[in-house]
């Protein structure tokens, strides 16, 4: 317990510009990393809302299986992604 005593009064005992130096760059660092990650995120964003209707059904597939949703609520779910699929379809063929 001692040993850990005198590490933590080595470290608090620094002067106070060391400790502004260290959050100055600890915050530096947490933001070039927040910024990294956006980018990453923006660029690798996936397009295809298909894609993510398709996911979606599965998902609900698998509640419904699992009981989580009633059949009811599974059709009600299921009709509106479906409906939804089919007007995103027509819009791309009539702009596209």
């Amino acid at each position: 317990m001692g040993k850990l005593r005198q590490i933590i009064s080595q470290l608090l005992g620094g002067s106070l510009g060391e400790w502004v130096s260290f959050l100055v760059a600890a915050l530096v660092v947490l933001g070039m990393t927040w910024v990294f990650c956006r980018i990453k995120a923006w660029y690798c964003d996936d397009s295809d809302p298909a894609g993510d209707e398709t996911q979606m059904l599965f998902q609900i597939r698998e509640l419904h299986r699992e009981g989580d949703l009633s059949e009811e609520e599974y059709r009600s779910i299921k009709s509106r992604l479906i409906e939804g699929s089919i007007r995103t379809d027509s819009d791309k063929k009539q702009n596209g």
